[in-house]
């Protein structure tokens, strides 16, 4: 089935095939995992993750069959990690996600990007997260986050601007620290 297209399968699950489904989920499980994880806190991701399959299922009857099924998931995405911000900052403070403690054979500097990255606003950090690990174009960036192009622009724009000041700041305090 690895030949048949995301929205194929869509369109044999709708009609039934059990293992279309499982194919769908297969493909998109790390890269939809990942988005997520980079987006809420620890302790919601599993939960919402489960949420945005449960929504895939619960809405299939109005997705449109227009080769665009990548979009629609991480649309759908989106919208449930919206929806937890939402309702965490009504009285809570929104917790970063946390990434994993680095090993020993991580490297130092990707670790510094990958915290700087995780300082990013949400809107930026997934803009961010599904340009540079997803390939997705800035249309598509866009339809998922149900913004204008231009926006989406301007949210790559600024994460880049952002993570260049920060990664400058951090360089030149470890000079500074060296120097003394």
């Amino acid at each position: 089935m690895n030949s048949v297209t995301d929205d194929e399968l869509y369109r044999r699950y709708r009609s039934g095939n059990r293992r279309a489904f499982d194919e769908l989920y297969e493909r998109f499980r790390q890269p939809l995992y990942n988005y997520v994880r980079r987006s809420v806190s620890a302790d919601r991701v599993d939960e919402l993750y489960q949420d945005i399959w449960l929504k895939v299922i619960a809405t299939s009857a109005r997705y449109q069959n227009n080769g665009r099924f990548r979009q629609w998931v991480f649309t759908c995405a989106h919208h449930l990690i919206v929806d937890e911000y939402r309702r965490s900052s009504r009285g809570e403070e929104v917790p970063l996600p946390e990434l994993a403690a680095p090993t020993k054979a991580d490297d130092e500097f990707k670790s510094k990007i990958d915290q700087a990255i995780l300082r990013l606003p949400m809107e930026q950090r997934q803009a961010f997260y599904l340009r540079h690990e997803l390939d997705c174009s800035v249309a598509e960036i866009a339809e998922i986050q149900g913004c204008a192009t231009e926006a989406a622009k301007s949210r790559l724009r600024y994460a880049y601007a952002k993570l260049k000041d920060q990664l400058k700041a951090e360089l030149k305090s470890q000079s500074k620290d060296n120097t003394e």
